[in-house]
């Protein structure tokens, strides 16, 4: 089977350089991938950079890979809080003023599976695997 692998070390200048190379490696790993799951996969990546962020204050590495029929992304920060599930609220009504607690039922809701760990060098790693609902071939070319 067919791999393509990408890897980028540190921080992503912005949720959108992490997507838009997430992306571009589905264009070449995956290019039957539809509409769908371009948009799965970019809400996910955002989410998942996000959250590292604002919980963490940092992103150690994001890790994409992807086969002709799925996409593996792995998150991992120093923060050694896993994930949870909280109370959705509008900015009016969060801590601090804001909003939250939309995204890591969405990264669950999502994701075909996902898996926390806790790396023997401290923090934790989000790995969310996404099985692509890929376009039936047409009879009618085959």
């Amino acid at each position: 089977m067919l791999h393509t692998d990408c890897s980028v070390a540190g921080q992503p200048a912005s949720s959108a350089d992490a997507r838009q190379a997430v992306l571009a490696l589905i264009d070449r790993g995956c290019p039957a991938a539809g509409r769908t799951d371009r948009i799965d996969v970019s809400l996910m990546i955002t989410e998942l950079i996000a959250n590292a962020f604002r919980h963490a204050g940092n992103l150690v590495l994001l890790e994409a890979r992807v086969s002709p029929d799925t996409v593996d992304i792995c998150v991992s920060d120093r923060d050694t809080r896993l994930p949870a599930p909280r109370p959705a609220t509008d900015a009016a009504d969060g801590p601090g003023g804001e909003e939250g607690g939309f995204g890591w039922p969405m990264v669950l809701a999502l994701a075909s599976s996902v898996t926390v760990t806790r790396p023997a060098s401290g923090g934790k790693r989000i790995r969310v695997l996404l099985h692509l609902v890929l376009p039936l071939p047409d009879p009618r070319t085959a």
